[in-house]
């Protein structure tokens, strides 16, 4: 089974992506890394991956095996979400952030009214992890 890889844009417009606009062909071929055969990529920012969230066991259950994951990191508030996901990644048991907290994790970075700051006391306080 080959890498399938889905991008989902986090717009509702109808264009599609154009190469060199909206996304571009990665440099290094992905089937030299260790990653699952079927790797969901995704950001805690996209009301659109929080979305296929409670879908993802049944496509396990489907396909009869664990999907990877693996989180974007396009631009400076991607990035910061993503080191919130990768710090839960290293201290969950197993290196699997379990679907409550990341629950918690889109809440987080989705919630409008916390600053920066705010989402990382926020996070904090209510998950007993260090970031």
């Amino acid at each position: 089974m080959a890498l399938a890889l889905v991008v989902a844009a986090c717009s509702e417009s109808d264009t599609a992506p154009v190469e060199g606009k909206q996304y571009r062909t990665l440099d290094t071929n992905l089937s030299t890394l260790r990653l699952p055969q079927v790797t969901e990529v995704f950001s805690l920012g996209c009301g659109h991956c929080r979305n296929i969230e409670p879908m993802l066991p049944e496509l396990e259950s489907l396909t009869d095996s664990k999907l990877g994951k693996v989180h974007v990191m396009f631009n400076e508030s991607a990035q910061i979400a993503g080191m919130l996901f990768y710090s839960a990644v290293m201290q969950s048991e197993n290196n699997i952030v379990p679907a409550d907290m990341q629950d918690e994790l889109f809440a987080l970075v989705q919630n409008p009214e916390l600053d920066g700051s705010g989402k990382k006391s926020n996070w904090i306080e209510s998950s007993n992890l260090a970031v």
